[in-house]
This record gives C-alpha cells, sequence and structure tokens, in this order.
C-alpha cells in the first residue's frame, strides 16, 4: 500500500501546525504504520492557492498512492476533524501566503459540485483516537472553501477520474 501525507508551508507568522505533524510523522514514523504501509511519500505543499491544484496533481502523478492523507490547520480548532465532503469551491475570508483571497472560483472548472470521502469508518476513527487518548476529534460534514477543501477536492477528483 502506498501512502501520500500532506501539510502546508509555514504561514507568514513562520510555523504551520500541519508541517509540524508532516515532518514529525516522516521523521519518526510509527510502529502501526512502519507495519501497515509499504510506502509512504511526504510533501509540504504551498499555501499558494494558484499553484496549489498543479502540485498536488504532480504529486499525485508521481506518487500514484493508494491513499491521501491531508493534514491543514484551521485557526481556532483544538480538534482532530476528519473530513465527509470536499466542494467545487475557493472563497477565501482570510488571505493565502501569497495574499490570494479569491471569492467564489471553483477550484476545477466544470469538475462536479462536491465529492464526498470514501473512507466510509470515519466515526470508527474518531473512536480509535479517542480510545488512545488523543485530543479531541470528530467527523466534519463541511471543511470550508480555503486550501485545506482545495487539496481535499483535488486528492477525489484524481480519484473519481481514476476509477
Amino acid at each position: 500500500m502506498k501512502v501520500l501525507i500532506t501539510g502546508f508551508e509555514p504561514n507568514d507568522d513562520g510555523m504551520n501546525a500541519s508541517e509540524l505533524v508532516v515532518v514529525s510523522l516522516r521523521d519518526n514514523p510509527t510502529q502501526e504504520l512502519s507495519q501497515h504501509v509499504h510506502y509512504i511519500d511526504f510533501k509540504i505543499m504551498p499555501g499558494n492557492t494558484n499553484v496549489l491544484g498543479q502540485v498536488v496533481d504532480e504529486t499525485l502523478k508521481a506518487v500514484s498512492p493508494d491513499i491521501c492523507i491531508g493534514i491543514g490547520q484551521a485557526r481556532g480548532y483544538n480538534r482532530i476533524t476528519l473530513e465527509r465532503m470536499a466542494k467545487n469551491l475557493r472563497y477565501f475570508v482570510t488571505l493565502d501566503k501569497a495574499g490570494n483571497a479569491p471569492k467564489g472560483e471553483e477550484v476545477i472548472p466544470n469538475a462536479p459540485v462536491a465529492y464526498r470521502n470514501s473512507l466510509l469508518e470515519q466515526d470508527s476513527l474518531v473512536s480509535l483516537l479517542e480510545s488512545r487518548n488523543i485530543p479531541p476529534a470528530r467527523v466534519s460534514n463541511d471543511c470550508g472553501t480555503h486550501l485545506c477543501n482545495q487539496i481535499f477536492y483535488h486528492f477525489l477528483h484524481q480519484k473519481a477520474a481514476s476509477s
């Protein structure tokens, strides 16, 4: 099994929690991860919406992963959220790292309005995290319309195209 785990480059304040998690997993993989996954690729993605799609698509083509895990950081969140839906919409309330703030543009022109995550065991994963005393976790039906949604949409669009 091939897995791709992504995070985002640091924000203007010089830090992004998703990057820290990805680097930590890369440098110190857990025993469980090493036992069950034959190949893991770790990638830090750009925080620029105008280049993110191309970088994601190139990475997916090069790695051809069976599973994609996108790690992001949302201000004000104090928990792990497992997302169910990705929307074909970029509507930024805050600027990305390059100063972009699209207001209603499609992630991929003329593609479906939304995709649903194919991982059906999300509630079980939340229970597993809680049983291991990992900070609060929940399933979310809305990952917003910023960079996390954009990368998630690309993951699911690529999967749909290859099915």
